[in-house]
């Protein structure tokens, strides 16, 4: 059973390396068992299990210095910074020479802005191991936050003088390089990088940044639409082509990218990004139904309901669809003064299928039984997910302005128990939810 488990973490197999320790640990609960199973945990992103097995280890192993040094990597992994050093401490009462302890201990002193131990200690994991380009860089960032340039210069050499691939470095220098307007080794360093390896998104980003400021937009725009190749996730690489567009004569496709930027840093939780991006698509055209529809989800779920209301009513006049008029009428009951001409409104402006269900529900047609039956019967799945979702945030509203605050909050509930990541009403109903708690169950207005 060991020798199965070994070759499955080996050969990359976490959760086949997971179950066969498991097994070996049923049967022997030696200490070294609960390690491996640890470290393939941590490899895996299990931190909880990972956790509960390093603390076994020390437990059954208190001198197993790579327990301590592995449970503190998960640790700092959750925000834990604090208890990190706590762990590492450990494991350098073991070995005070420790490169592991020392190193990741650096980390976590960055993260607590504790930069003089931070350099301390690095300094140290360099004495230990001098072979280390990982060691460089990272007190190379250590010099950099503490605005020793020259010093971070340094170190990044040493790291590439010992691995000349080394693409973090090389990007981290460019980085010193290009803001002391370097431009010459900056582009040195981006395009050795990228030579290294040309499947790296944000190296594509970081090379069209620096030619935009040279005013090159063609090839900035080239490495932006690369960088979007190979991560069509990465929103710095949309954000940076809508800002290299507006220079252009592309300002539609500037506009786009804004739009869909900001849309993705709000499914991202990064709603100060989104409205920036936002408000720079509705500067680029004020009468765009689509952007003032997009700004005003962002600025409700910042609790800024009289922008957003504005920017609903804009995008009712700019063409944007049933969406704008629906999401009026529940802000405006959100806020306890809708009139009979905005319930027409929602009536006339409600299209097929599911929004007119919805606006027949939220202006009193139909039950929220009846509205539930038709969304349940959508296909595909995620569909019906995502409609029943919108749907009980509607009723969350409408509770909320009849003063049903716990049934409100119920309904919100049901909206995150959906899981429905990335319905913009799954990340409304989080924001009431957050609101309500924080006025002590009663919701903000």
């Amino acid at each position: 059973m060991i020798g199965i488990a070994s070759r499955k973490k080996a050969g990359h197999d976490l959760a086949g390396a997971i179950s066969w320790y498991g097994r070996v640990i049923a049967l022997n609960t030696r200490p070294s068992f609960y390690f491996e199973r640890a470290e393939c945990e941590r490899a895996a992103g299990d931190d909880g299990p990972a956790m509960a097995d390093y603390l076994r280890e020390a437990e059954l192993n208190p001198r197993q210095l790579l327990a301590y040094v592995g449970l503190g990597v998960v640790k700092a992994r959750q925000g834990d910074f604090s208890g990190a050093i706590v762990a590492f401490d450990k494991a350098l009462e073991l070995n005070p020479a420790s490169f592991a302890a020392l190193y990741y201990r650096s980390v976590a002193e960055v993260q607590l802005g504790d930069l003089e131990n931070a350099l301390s200690d690095i300094a140290d994991a360099v004495a230990s191991n001098a072979s280390d380009p990982g060691a460089y860089i990272q007190r190379a960032l250590v010099k950099a936050a503490m605005h020793d340039k020259p010093g971070a210069l340094e170190d990044y050499a040493r790291a590439i003088g010992l691995d000349p691939g080394n693409c973090v470095a090389r990007l981290n220098r460019s980085e010193i390089e290009g803001d002391d307007a370097d431009y010459a080794a900056c582009f040195a360093d981006l395009d050795a990088a990228i030579k290294a390896d040309p499947n790296w998104a944000t190296l594509y980003v970081r090379r069209g940044v620096r030619e935009a400021e040279n005013l090159r937009q063609d090839d900035a725009i080239k490495d932006f639409d690369r960088a979007l190749e190979l991560n069509p996730d990465l929103i710095e690489a949309r954000t940076e082509r809508a800002w290299t567009k507006s220079t252009t004569s592309d300002r539609h496709g500037a506009f786009e990218d804004f739009i869909t930027a900001g849309r993705a840093r709000w499914a991202a939780g990064d709603l100060d990004g989104a409205l920036a991006d936002l408000n720079r698509a509705v500067d680029m055209d004020p009468d765009a139904g689509e952007a003032h529809s997009a700004r005003g989800l962002v600025e409700q779920a910042l609790g800024q309901f009289e922008p957003a209301l504005a920017d609903y009513d804009a995008a009712t006049k700019g063409g944007s669809g049933p969406f704008a008029h629906l999401y009026r009428y529940l802000l405006l009951k959100r806020l306890g003064r809708p009139t009979d001409e905005d319930l027409a409104d929602v009536m006339v402006n409600s299209d097929d299928g599911f929004f007119e269900e919805a606006g027949r529900y939220v202006t009193g047609q139909i039950s929220l039984d009846d509205a539930a039956s038709f969304a349940q019967h959508q296909t595909p799945l995620t569909v019906a997910q995502t409609d029943l979702t919108r749907l009980y945030y509607y009723s969350g509203v409408l509770l909320l302005s009849g003063g049903e605050n716990a049934k409100a909050r119920s309904h919100f509930a049901y909206c995150i128990w959906m899981k429905t990541k990335g319905c913009d009403e799954y990340e409304f109903a989080d924001s009431e939810l957050a609101r309500m708690d924080a006025q002590g169950g009663e919701p903000a207005h």
